[in-house]
């Protein structure tokens, strides 16, 4: 003899146990096949370092401010640029001075 199989009292049927399928990747992972944000800003400011007018800009920039020597630039500035360059560079009128000792940097530099 065989029971009956009740419904719940509420009359809806039972919820029938679907197999779930896994996501692709969980949410908190990133793709491994996509470089992170920061190793593409770290590329593209890698990038723009090699180029040539930002290059002799923070070049010229790090002279102004006394981090580097004037000799730096000998083979880049020329005859009365040089001269120039080495009655400014003891002044070093770019250096950060007072409680603001933010450093001096480039945000642009374009060649013509």
């Amino acid at each position: 003899m065989t029971t009956p199989v009740s419904e719940p009292a509420s009359g809806r049927q039972p919820r029938r146990r679907t197999a779930r399928t896994a996501p692709s990747r969980p949410p908190t992972r990133r793709d491994s096949r996509r470089p992170a944000d920061a190793a593409l800003r770290a590329a593209a400011h890698r990038a723009r370092e090699r180029r040539p007018p930002f290059w002799f800009a923070h070049r010229l920039l790090l002279v102004l401010s006394g981090q580097c020597p004037v000799h730096t630039l000998l083979a880049y500035a020329r005859g009365p640029a040089y001269d120039r360059l080495t009655a400014l560079a003891p002044l070093a009128p770019l250096r950060p001075r007072g409680a603001d000792r933010a450093a001096p940097a480039v945000l642009e530099a374009r060649g013509t």
